[in-house]
């Protein structure tokens, strides 16, 4: 019988801080934890890389315009559900804009991203939508219903 195996990856994305992520692995449920590590892995990887455009759009593109706050928003994504923060400005004209959102070419109140809506149009051009449905939960983690697909 083996032991189990500690498993440490750091995530070290531009100037910021390292983020680690750790597990442990049992022989057992070998599969099923390695997929576990990828989706976390890319979803921390995901949130570290939101923060970094979002500071380099802070000093770039939007220096010296009026930071409103910082706005929660989630998505559904290939790896599953992201939720980040992102700097929200006002313009010239009193507008609120949302670079962040415009650079990950998301449009307001979207909720899935282009990829996932893709992967979830080809299942279902394979089969029914309740069985798209099933097939992209198993692939992408993430849940989306037969309504959600058919719109897609």
């Amino acid at each position: 019988m083996t032991n189990d195996v500690p498993v440490s990856i750091t995530i070290s994305v531009g100037n910021r801080e390292n983020q680690e992520i750790l597990f442990t692995v049992s022989p057992r449920n070998l599969i099923e934890t390695v997929n576990k590590i990828q989706v976390e892995f890319a979803q921390i990887l995901f949130i570290l890389l939101i923060r970094v455009i979002d500071d380099i759009i802070k000093n770039t593109i939007m220096k010296g315009k009026k930071i409103l706050g910082k706005e929660k928003r989630t998505i559904s994504t290939l790896f599953g559900m992201a939720t980040f923060y992102r700097r929200v400005y006002q313009d010239e004209t009193g507008k609120r804009v949302k670079p962040v959102d415009d650079e990950l070419g998301l449009k307001p109140y979207e909720r899935r991203d282009q990829k996932l809506k893709e992967t979830n149009c080809v299942l279902a051009a394979g089969s029914n939508y309740r069985s798209a449905a099933w097939s992209s939960l198993l692939l992408t983690h993430t849940y989306s219903s037969p309504a959600t697909i058919h719109r897609d």
